[in-house]
């Protein structure tokens, strides 16, 4: 141990200069990645791609999972200590079905966009793979390498059935996500919970069409649709309480295709979050009593339908201070952000935090020079500064040989 903690520098000189030489192929690793998006459980390029440089770093140990999936274990061979812990780092791998409006030379080729930046998550991990297999020497215990398919669509669980987080058996797990509400260079920690739980619904209001001119006929579902959707926005204002956020979106509203004929049906949906799920599953029970009283009310029906949920992913307390003093071999203090509250967005990494110890990092991804590179996830102009490829290889890679060499 004592070897090791003389030798910290010297490590974390070594992981700089690597980051160094192997940062332009990074990024060009992920600029072919944002070129060419693929959905969840279609990433059959990616995953090609993702094999092949794996092979290429020499790497041996790598099998596909869920079919789009990669798993690559690397095995330390450090002298320091006997550590048969094994880290998982989990890179998520898919796209998003929105049409990209940037004018990047990289921009995508097809009608899907890699909004959420997994394209540099994808590159992270390639990255963090690198540098950790050149010092291999100074790793003591197995480093996982999880590419997952589907985080948009709930592709952890899937994995977790089919066995990932054993064989070997994971200890803890590491992920992070691109963040533009943090400058590159930064990062930010959350003490506690990293991102909320949330869930989908689909509400069907089922009235009674006919010809517009005899509204009088019909059930009109428009009607009932928009008095649920106001009973929802109330409800909404309502439970929001500041030591508990929660939020309702409704984010999509349809019904009829003429200007003439009252449709049969309108259909809502939306997501709600909160930072529990207890607090999640009070609110949809709520919107379905609205349902049920609005179409009731005017003799309508309802089908209420919602996605399975989604965890809250917590941060485990020893890790948020293991990366605190690793990460700052790297960063000053001052650039890494400690936070006490959560981010309202949902990632299904949750579903490792919720079997094992994990930590999940907020990389700052914005520009002061670019506000271009500033502009928020799922939006079809989001850009990211790619600098943050290489602060992020730095940062996880000694992480990972300092929690291993404990």
């Amino acid at each position: 141990m004592n070897n090791y903690r003389n030798l910290n520098q010297h490590v974390t000189n070594q992981i700089q200069t690597i980051t160094s030489e192997i940062e332009e192929e990074i990024i060009n690793l992920r600029r072919t990645i944002h070129k060419n998006p693929e959905l969840g459980n279609k990433e059959f390029k990616t995953s090609k791609l993702i094999k092949n440089k794996l092979t290429k770093i020499g790497y041996t140990d790598i099998e596909s999972i869920n079919n789009t999936g990669v798993v690559a274990i690397l095995n330390g061979e450090g002298s320091f200590s006997n550590s048969s812990k094994t880290v998982m780092f989990r890179a998520d791998i898919d796209a998003l079905p929105i049409k990209e409006e940037t004018n990047h030379k990289f921009k995508s080729t097809n009608e899907n966009m890699h909004a959420c930046g997994h394209d540099a998550h994808t590159a992270l991990g390639l990255g963090v793979a690198e540098v950790l297999y050149r010092l291999k020497h100074l790793v003591n215990g197995k480093v996982k390498f999880v590419f997952q398919p589907a985080e948009e669509i709930g592709g952890a669980k899937k994995l977790i059935e089919l066995g990932v987080l054993e064989n070997p058996k994971v200890d803890i797990v590491l992920g992070g996500h691109v963040w533009p509400e943090i400058e590159v260079g930064d990062i930010g920690i959350a003490k506690n919970v990293a991102m909320s739980s949330g869930t989908s619904f689909k509400l069907t209001v089922i009235g009674k069409g006919g010809h517009g001119a005899e509204p009088f006929n019909c059930i009109d579902p428009i009607a009932i649709g928009s008095e649920i959707y106001s009973a929802i926005q109330k409800l909404a204002y309502k439970i929001n309480n500041p030591k508990e956020p929660s939020i309702i979106s409704v984010c999509s509203f349809h019904s009829g295709n003429s200007r003439n004929i009252i449709p049969d049906i309108c259909e809502i949906e939306g997501t709600v979050r909160s930072i529990s799920s207890e607090n999640v599953d009070y609110i949809m029970n709520r919107i379905e009593e609205i349902a049920d009283k609005y179409t009731k009310a005017y003799k309508a029906k309802y089908k209420f339908h919602r996605s399975g949920i989604c965890y809250p992913v917590i941060n485990d307390k020893n890790l948020v201070n293991k990366m605190v003093d690793s990460a700052t071999k790297f960063l000053e203090s001052k650039y890494i952000d400690v936070v006490d509250y959560p981010a309202m967005t949902s990632d299904d990494f949750s579903e490792y935090t919720s079997k094992i110890p994990g930590l999940y990092v907020y990389i700052g991804s914005s520009s002061k020079e670019d506000k271009k590179l500033s502009e928020k996830l799922h939006s079809s102009i989001f850009s990211l500064d790619e600098r943050l490829l290489k602060n992020a290889v730095n940062i996880f890679s000694g992480f990972i040989i300092d929690y291993l060499n404990e």
